[in-house]
């Protein structure tokens, strides 16, 4: 199965980062809005394997874009999580499987290392490079402004 990876570098503690990935669901609107417009548990427990989300994304993505995903593994000990997408996001643009993982490495006390990688699998011939790009760009994106909106809360 073909992948692909990206980092990236954020100036915030590693715990902070990782409490704010395992609520997402209430913190990525509020935070990312231009990203995520809402997430809704629609089965399991939240934070929990199995668990799967609507994710109703915000005005980046097209009117009415969405993706629903189940999380596959989440591991605290060492920052890890993965989902799968289920329906919608890319599986909506030519691919037929898409499984992201992403793992903190602290960085000292104040820095981590966010890296993502995703395995996915295409519909037969399609072009999805536009795609892939997107993706890679997107992620650091996103999460500078986890990382703005950390900072500004700053316990």
């Amino acid at each position: 199965m073909p992948t692909f990876e990206t980092e990236v570098e954020l100036a915030v503690p590693a715990s902070r980062l990782w409490t704010t990935l395992v609520n997402a669901n209430t913190m990525f609107p509020k935070i990312a809005p231009l990203f995520i417009s809402s997430i809704d548990v629609v089965e399991g427990a939240v934070g929990q394997i199995g668990e799967v989300t609507l994710v109703k994304l915000g005005p980046i993505a097209p009117d009415g874009a969405f993706v629903k995903e189940r999380r596959v593994e989440i591991d605290h000990g060492t920052m890890t999580m993965a989902s799968e997408e289920l329906a919608g996001g890319h599986l909506a643009v030519g691919f037929s499987k898409w499984i992201a993982k992403l793992r903190l490495e602290p960085i000292g006390t104040d820095k981590v290392k966010l890296c993502s990688s995703v395995d996915y699998e295409t519909e037969g011939d399609s072009d999805v490079s536009l795609a892939i790009t997107q993706a890679k760009e997107g992620l650091p994106m996103l999460f500078h402004s986890v990382e703005q909106y950390l900072a500004s809360t700053a316990p």
